[in-house]
């Protein structure tokens, strides 16, 4: 793969991604907060995506997880970037298949909504910082 391919690859990741978190934004400034963080968990996956693309120097893997897709862009985290990570990765399910969809609504309300868009936010802004590097 070309330079010029990654470079158009992680331009399509990181263009997903902005609109993602843009749609994430308006989504809980109308208070549709389920699917506020589920738009949070594919912007962070998206940027993952970018990263790991430029790392692996070719697509990046098919996987929702964003542990792993880090692992793979071979990012170092720290202890509370790995456990905002894993608890964004449980919105990609909870918000998606019906059986945890009805549980998910009981504890998404604005205060926990607010907490991760915030921390979807500060991880976002980090993560576009390495890809400027």
């Amino acid at each position: 793969m070309t330079s010029k391919d990654i470079a158009r690859i992680v331009k399509y990741w990181v263009d997903a991604a902005v609109h993602d978190f843009d749609t994430a934004r308006s989504l809980f400034r109308t208070g549709k907060y389920d699917y506020c963080l589920f738009l949070c968990h594919l912007s962070l996956e998206k940027l993952l995506k970018a990263l790991a693309t430029r790392a692996l120097k070719d697509h990046p893997p098919f996987t929702h997880n964003l542990l792993y897709l880090a692992g793979k862009a071979d990012i170092p985290l720290t202890k509370t970037q790995i456990e905002a990570l894993d608890q964004i990765n449980r919105f990609n399910m909870e918000a998606r298949y019906p059986e945890d969809l009805r549980a998910f609504y009981k504890k998404v309300n604005r205060p926990y909504a607010k907490k991760y868009f915030d921390v979807t936010k500060e991880l976002w802004k980090w993560l576009r910082k390495k890809l400027e590097a």
